[in-house]
């Protein structure tokens, strides 16, 4: 007998599936970009302000659309050519690559540590196969394990570093999105200002993948303006929201010298 083929559609209906689960109820009702949010804000207010990309369910549906693009025809991926196979894997990890927060919670990037990412690991491990084991046969538990293995906590790898671009692109549209509406709603600006550089430290590394992934370089274009500008509105005093000095200090460095870069290379894009 044939084995079935992995199609879009059906990793779409695992992510149906997935948000009627005790997993899924959980992380529904959590958010992303946590430690940004005003605290009076609620989470539903702080979701309708940023977007699906601040719910930790949905914001797979954010990343799989984000793959989607990456992996289309209409994208160069540099001499990068991707099999049927790998654009499922690459799909698939969109959608269950946050699954194990429902276990360990959502846990800022810069912030975790390894024991963090482990316990992580293993949950993500135990829930994907739990979902999928019996759902069509298990058809999609193999391409699942891998997936975690060797794109969602593997950067080194092909799949790997493409994903870890895509996710930057997510990063890099949810803090843009933050830098306009912190230019509409004064009161909350620092917060949303805090996203903005939180984000741009990464942009000399995000130059130089862009150099490998069109779609990353076409976002980094298209945010030009509104890079420049936020380099040179935001106020230091946005960094005193870091908890601890360290942090603060190690931020700062990272962000000033993210600034010379980009004024430096910026009349490149």
């Amino acid at each position: 007998m044939e084995k079935e083929k992995i199609t879009p559609e059906i990793i779409e209906d695992l992510f149906k599936i997935f948000t009627s689960t005790k997993y899924g109820e959980k992380l529904a009702h959590n958010i992303r970009y946590g430690r940004y949010k005003p605290q009076s804000m609620s989470n539903e207010e702080w979701r309708n302000l940023l977007g699906d990309d601040v719910n930790n369910l949905y914001h797979a549906l954010v990343v799989y659309n984000i793959t989607k693009e990456f992996i289309s025809e209409n994208n160069h991926l540099y001499n990068q050519q991707l099999s049927y196979d790998e654009k499922m894997t690459l799909l698939l990890a969109a959608i269950i690559h946050d699954w194990g927060e429902a276990v360990v919670g959502d846990i800022s990037h810069g912030l975790k540590t390894e024991t963090d990412e482990n316990n992580e690991i293993k949950a993500l491990h135990k829930i994907a196969k739990e979902i999928t084991k019996s759902y069509r046969g298990g058809i999609l538990t193999a391409q699942a394990i891998e997936s975690i293995n060797a794109v969602v906590f593997d950067t080194s790898t092909k799949l790997g570093n493409i994903f870890k671009a895509i996710e930057h692109i997510g990063f890099f549209k949810t803090a843009m999105n933050a830098w306009e509406q912190s230019k509409k709603i004064k009161k909350i600006a620092p917060n949303l200002q805090w996203i903005v550089i939180n984000t741009l430290y990464y942009l000399q590394q995000d130059i130089e993948t862009s150099k490998k992934y069109a779609p990353l370089y076409n976002i980094i274009i298209k945010n030009k303006k509104n890079i420049t500008d936020a380099f040179n509105s935001i106020p230091k005093s946005v960094f005193d929201q870091y908890p601890s000095e360290e942090e603060k200090q190690k931020k700062l460095k990272l962000y000033q010298e993210a600034k010379k870069y980009w004024q430096k290379h910026k009349n490149n894009f």
